[in-house]
């Protein structure tokens, strides 16, 4: 599907996302699910995306609406995640893993942060130098394209590679720690 037009006529707008949601639900149920693991869960996600984007108040142009749809369905997954993260982090499981010897609890935090300094410094060239700039730095898209004479879509290419491989290198845990504590 080539460009479309999302307006504020309702009758067109439903027309428009149930075509959409019919072309694209099980592609997007599959990204979904790549990030959360559950089928329920993806499932969920995905109808959400198809709602927030159903529910939008204003009339936008959608050049490649695939495209659009995973970049959605990416951050709500990521988002998902982070919260579920947090909510489920409760005091007998920080029991179950605090450290009382304060010299082994820095030496437990440190030897996280070696696992993913390893995995990230393991990532190609450009690919580290992108990710690092984004998530150590906090420079923008824009602010790494234009200090790097690249295109915005190159490094938003190089930061999918980085997370595709940083979640391959690292373990679950370790994964979870650098979405939570690295700058997203």
């Amino acid at each position: 599907m080539s460009q479309i037009e999302l307006s504020t006529n309702i009758f067109e707008r439903r027309e428009i996302v149930t075509k959409l949601f019919k072309d694209y639900y099980v592609d997007m149920c599959k990204t979904a699910f790549n990030i959360t693991k559950d089928k329920m869960i993806s499932e969920d996600i995905v109808q959400n995306v198809f709602l927030k984007l159903f529910n939008l108040d204003k009339k936008i142009v959608i050049e490649y609406p695939k495209t659009y749809l995973k970049k959605m369905i990416f951050h709500e997954s990521i988002d998902f995640m982070r919260k579920t993260i947090k909510e489920n982090i409760t005091d007998i499981e920080l029991e179950r893993i605090h450290i009382p010897d304060e010299e082994i609890s820095i030496d437990k935090n440190e030897s996280i942060m070696a696992k993913i300094n390893k995995a990230i410094d393991e990532l190609p060239d450009k690919c580290r130098l992108i990710f690092v700039l984004k998530r150590k730095e906090g420079l923008t898209n824009q602010e790494i394209a234009d200090e790097m004479g690249i295109s915005i879509k190159t490094v938003e290419n190089q930061m999918t590679k980085a997370f595709k491989v940083l979640r391959l290198k690292l373990d679950t845990i370790h994964f979870i720690f650098l979405l939570c504590f690295f700058k997203l």
